[in-house]
């Protein structure tokens, strides 16, 4: 059984990315694309932020059978 790509299957469907460009530019011209291009490079991506497992309520953390009660402070680690 010979594989083939999908995109070699539907080769029909594909366009080329300058026919897109190019009706973008007819439809709203060569100045807001380039904007739009300018401020899309410029911007920065966003990044999700960091969970950690300190961060899950407890029974989420029983579940998946990390310590769900706080560490208790040891006397030895306290300093006055």
């Amino acid at each position: 059984m010979e594989t083939k790509m999908i995109l070699e299957l539907d080769s029909d469907r594909r366009r080329s990315p300058s026919a897109d460009l190019g009706a973008l530019l007819d439809r709203h011209g060569v100045l807001r694309v380039m904007a739009a291009l300018a401020l899309a490079l410029a911007r920065r991506a966003r990044r999700a932020p960091v969970v950690t497992a300190d961060d899950l309520p407890a029974h989420l953390r029983r579940d998946v059978g990390l310590r769900w009660e706080p560490p208790s402070p040891r006397h030895w680690d306290i300093r006055l």
